[in-house]
């Protein structure tokens, strides 16, 4: 597939010469790994190169070897890199060493040490109207922050198309794609989010059980529930005292 030229591209390429790591971040699909690739020197695709991850845990320092950007893709799988990037961009003392990408979080534990100083992250996102094709990008979002009036001219696009366009999403292989050919593409997606269950509860844990268990569990032992308060309680209490 033809790689399209994204916002973005620009973008990284700064926030290399910035800093000794980029993280790229955003959802699955988004094309995190392709923009990426324009500009990496070499490659470890973690989620589906075995021998990669196992040499993460074996010996990072081989693993962290290559041409300058190095890419380490989908680097959640092998967490361990995290640190040791960290520490490379130490040791090296230059600039636009590595690019990490990713689309989901690891543990909070992986990443106690922020990076600070060492990574510049930078969030990816589905293709925009302007990098797809279906708008001339007339309008600038800094021109009309700068208070301008914006001009463009018509754009001939059906409300069929604009709904269409909705549909099929920003995703870049969807690209060319039918809602139809889309629609089946994701089938069944929608229920296994709705199946998806939440964690488990924890017994014997405050607040797992909910206030209908903690009802019930007050009636089975026989302990009397204090009696609602009433306006006139508190009167009551005072003059008492």
């Amino acid at each position: 597939m033809e790689y399209l030229p994204r916002v973005a591209d620009s973008e990284l390429a700064r926030q290399l010469s910035g800093a000794g790591a980029v993280v790229v971040e955003g959802p699955r699909a988004c094309g995190k790994t392709s923009t990426a690739r324009q500009v990496a020197a070499s490659e470890a695709l973690l989620d589906t190169d075995e021998n990669a991850r196992r040499l993460v845990d074996a010996d990072p320092a081989a693993a962290l070897a290559g041409a300058v950007p190095r890419l380490f893709d989908e680097w959640q799988v092998a967490p361990a890199i995290w640190n040791q990037v960290r520490r490379a961009v130490d040791e090296r003392g230059k600039r636009g060493q590595f690019i990490l990408t990713g689309s989901a979080v690891p543990a909070d534990e992986i990443t106690r040490h922020t990076g600070a100083g060492r990574f510049s992250r930078l969030r990816m996102r589905p293709l925009s109207l302007f990098e797809a094709g279906r708008s001339s990008g007339k309008v600038s979002l800094a021109a009309l922050l700068a208070g301008e009036r914006p001009r463009a001219p018509a754009v001939a696009l059906s409300v069929s198309e604009a709904a269409e366009i909705v549909c099929v999403g920003g995703w870049p292989g969807n690209l060319g794609s039918g809602t139809k050919a889309v629609r089946a593409g994701s089938h069944g997606a929608p229920h296994r989010c709705r199946s998806r269950r939440g964690p488990p509860r924890i017994p014997g844990r405050p607040g797992a059980e909910g206030r209908r268990g903690r009802h019930r569990r007050y009636r089975r032992s026989g302990v009397a529930r204090r009696p609602p308060r009433t306006p006139d309680s508190g009167e009551r209490a005072a003059g008492a005292a």
